[in-house]
């Protein structure tokens, strides 16, 4: 079963077009009507949870914020140096 994923807002959009492009079910805050730009840890934590969407995240907030059960779970992006084709691949290849 593929992992569902929610992208925060620090995750490039080439990161989710290359992810759709393995088949993966991914979403974008910005793209969600509900989150949106800006939106605040605590409702995109919520919001994976209500959609069991794991977190992509560069955020270590979600780390040291939360307890693991506030979100579905957690991909997250520990080095800001990689481009968008090496951080889809990674979760690609996980």
């Amino acid at each position: 079963m593929t992992v569902r994923i929610l992208a925060d807002e620090n995750v490039d959009h080439l990161v989710v077009h290359r992810l759709e492009h393995y088949g993966y079910d991914v979403e974008h805050v910005d793209f969600v009507p509900a989150l949106g730009k800006g939106t605040d840890d605590e409702q995109i934590a919520q919001y994976s949870t209500d959609t069991d969407r794991a977190v992509l995240t560069s955020d270590d907030d979600f780390l040291t914020g939360f307890d693991p059960g506030d979100y579905a779970g957690l991909l997250l992006i520990e080095d800001d140096s990689l481009s968008p084709a090496t951080v889809a691949d990674i979760v690609h290849e996980s």
